[in-house]
């Protein structure tokens, strides 16, 4: 006959199971998708959208994966904790073991988590640094010949278009004014009689 203590025990394995299974399953696609980043990251020069999108997709995954394990960890930390201060039997070797296996498992954590903030940022660095600033610098470049060119232009026909009027001797009316309109490419005159 089975015992309130033993199905208590028999329902808290089962549940330490599911949780270390859970917690392993977690640890291996975090590897995987970490492994996926560094891949991507060495070949980020040839990235098309879908393969950005899926470059922050697995940083997104990663940060959601560690949010977990800090949540399974914190709550066996807790439980471990409160089990110490009721003082249940084996509570103490519980709460050291918990605690020197975290200590053990922090260490490559931070080592990770500082290299994969290391990818990230080289990452980004590749994404949006000599490339875009060269971009960039090419458009500035392109434009600045354009409008020069434009200004250019406007000075050929503003001067064109003083010679003519100076040259006809008479004082500028609107049928003068429309007929340089239609000579050149400009979409307004104005004129600034010199006093």
């Amino acid at each position: 006959m089975e015992t309130q203590g033993s199905r208590d025990l028999q329902s808290e394995n089962k549940k330490r199971r599911r949780e270390r299974g859970i917690a392993i399953i977690v640890g291996l696609i975090f590897v995987l998708s970490t492994f996926a980043q560094a891949f991507l990251t060495q070949k980020s020069q040839n990235l098309g959208f879908f393969q950005s999108l899926l470059y922050f997709g697995l940083i997104h995954l990663n940060v959601i994966l560690i949010m977990f394990l800090v949540f399974l960890v914190s709550r066996t930390l807790i439980k471990a904790f409160l089990l110490r201060k009721a003082g249940k039997l084996g509570s103490s070797l519980r709460w050291k073991l918990v605690t020197s296996l975290l200590a053990f498992s922090l260490l490559p954590s931070i080592v990770l988590f500082v290299g994969s903030s290391l990818v990230i940022r080289q990452g980004f660095d590749k994404w949006f640094g000599g490339q875009v600033y060269q971009a960039l610098e090419d458009a500035q470049a392109i434009t600045d010949v354009h409008y020069r060119g434009l200004e250019e232009g406007l000075d050929i026909f503003s001067a064109r278009a003083r010679d003519k009027l100076i040259k006809s001797g008479k004082e500028p009316d609107i049928a003068m004014l429309e007929e340089l309109l239609g000579e050149y490419p400009v979409q307004a005159l104005e004129i600034y009689p010199s006093r």
